[in-house]
């Protein structure tokens, strides 16, 4: 958390790769959700990524693998790999968010999953976070009718860390 706050300062951007941050949010947002049961008692985290997703900071989140959130174990996978976006907890889509793919928006709606919007011009509908970058700092919002809708609970201390829809 102390990294995700660091990163809102807007000095990470210098001092820190831009995906390095990115994937820090990411993993930091997996650790303030809250999934429901049985879900939150399975014994792997597993976070997907497309296609779409920019590759560095693919190469960002395939070093979050193996690390624990409270009493699970991240595993980092390519969409492509997936079976089903229903077993990814969290799910990073590229820029167009789960407005790109209405196939993809179809297979998780109704299923508990953490969908991460790298969007950097601002927020699409239906994804649960939103990653944006006005330049000067990395910063998110987070779409609380989304999560509701996902059945996630987003911890107080991340949503006080949202940025503010305009």
């Amino acid at each position: 958390m102390l990294l995700l706050a660091w990163a809102l300062s807007g000095e990470a951007a210098d001092a820190v790769d831009q995906s390095a941050v990115k994937a820090a949010f990411v993993y930091n947002f997996a650790a303030f959700t809250t999934w429901p049961d049985p879900l939150e008692q399975r014994r792997n985290l597993t976070i997907c990524f497309d296609s779409r997703v920019d590759p560095a900071l693919q190469r960002a989140l395939a070093l979050l693998a193996g690390k624990p959130v409270r009493t699970r174990t991240v595993r980092v996978i390519s969409f492509g790999a997936v079976i089903d976006a229903a077993d990814c907890d969290v799910l990073v889509l590229g820029v167009d968010g789960l407005s790109a793919d209405p196939v993809m928006r179809a297979a998780i709606t109704g299923k508990n999953v953490l969908t991460i919007c790298d969007c950097s011009g601002g927020g699409r509908s239906g994804d649960v976070i939103h990653l944006i970058d006005d330049g000067r700092r990395l910063g998110f919002k987070v779409d609380a009718q989304a999560a509701r809708a996902a059945r996630l609970v987003i911890s107080s201390k991340l949503l006080r860390l949202s940025r503010k829809a305009p």
